[in-house]
C-alpha cells in the first residue's frame, strides 16, 4: 500500500518523552527535544518545516511560500511559553487567507466569557434581503483589541430591546466590517450560510443597516470559492 500511496509523517511539537512530559517546558525546549528523536527516525518520518525568527519579512516570505505550497496557512508560536491543551490564546495564533471583507448588522450579541463579561462581544451578523429583512450569517467573538470591545459594546448596549440569561437582541443600528477565512453552507442560520472564522475588523459608523453586504453577495462569495 505504501509504494502506491506514500505517506510521511510530519512532527510539529512533543508532549511525552522517556516517561516525562513535556507540557510544561518551553517551545524552544521541546523543538530541541524534538530534533534529538526525529534525527534517528525512519525517512518518512521527519519534522514539519518551521522558521524562528523575530523577522516580519521573513514571516512574511515563509508564509507566501506555505500557502504558494497548497497549505492552509502557517501557525505562529511563542517560544518561551508551555503548551497548553485546547487553547491558543497567548500561546500561538493561526494565520490563514481571508476573503474579501463583508459590512453586516448586529441583530443580537452575547456577553463575552471571563476576564471581558461585562461586555457584550459576541455579536450575531446579518445581511440584507431583497424584502429589508436581515439575515443571520453567524457569530463573531474574536478580532476585537480591548479598547474596539469596550467601544463596541458602548454602541450595542443602549440598543437592547430584550436580554434572555445572557444575550441580548438589539436594534439593528451597528454595522461593522467583518473578515472571514470562507463561507459555508448552514442550515443553523436563516441565511443558509455561515461566515467560517469571523473576525472584527473595525466598526463602519459611516454606514447605516440599508447599506450593509446583501445575501445576494454573500451568495455570490460562496459560489466563487474554489
Amino acid at each position: 500500500m505504501t509504494s502506491q500511496i506514500p505517506v510521511s509523517v510530519y512532527l510539529f511539537d512533543i508532549l511525552y518523552l522517556d516517561g516525562q512530559s513535556m507540557l510544561d517546558a518551553p517551545l524552544s525546549g521541546r523543538c530541541h527535544a524534538l530534533e534529538s528523536i526525529v534525527d534517528s527516525s525512519p525517512p518518512d518520518i521527519d519534522r514539519a518545516q518551521s522558521l524562528q525568527t523575530n523577522s516580519v519579512d521573513q514571516i512574511k516570505s515563509f508564509y507566501a511560500d506555505a500557502v504558494a505550497s497548497g497549505h492552509e496557512g502557517i501557525m505562529l508560536k511563542n517560544l518561551d511559553q508551555p503548551y497548553q491543551p485546547g487553547s491558543r490564546v497567548g500561546y500561538q495564533r493561526k494565520v490563514k487567507p481571508m476573503m474579501e471583507p463583508l459590512d453586516l448588522v448586529v441583530t443580537r450579541a452575547k456577553w463575552s466569557e471571563g476576564r471581558k463579561s461585562e461586555y457584550l462581544g459576541r455579536p450575531y451578523l446579518g445581511c440584507r434581503g431583497t424584502d429589508g429583512t436581515f439575515y443571520e450569517v453567524g457569530r463573531m467573538h474574536t478580532g476585537f483589541t480591548d479598547a474596539e470591545l469596550a467601544e463596541f459594546h458602548s454602541q450595542i448596549e443602549p440598543l437592547i430591546t430584550e436580554v434572555d440569561g445572557r444575550e441580548a437582541d438589539v436594534r439593528p443600528e451597528v454595522v461593522i466590517e467583518v473578515e472571514y477565512e470562507e463561507i459555508q453552507q448552514s442550515s443553523k442560520y436563516d441565511s443558509g450560510y455561515a461566515l467560517r472564522f469571523p473576525r472584527f475588523k473595525q466598526l463602519r459608523p459611516d454606514l447605516d443597516a440599508s447599506q450593509i453586504d446583501s445575501l445576494h453577495r454573500v451568495e455570490q462569495l460562496y459560489e466563487s470559492q474554489e
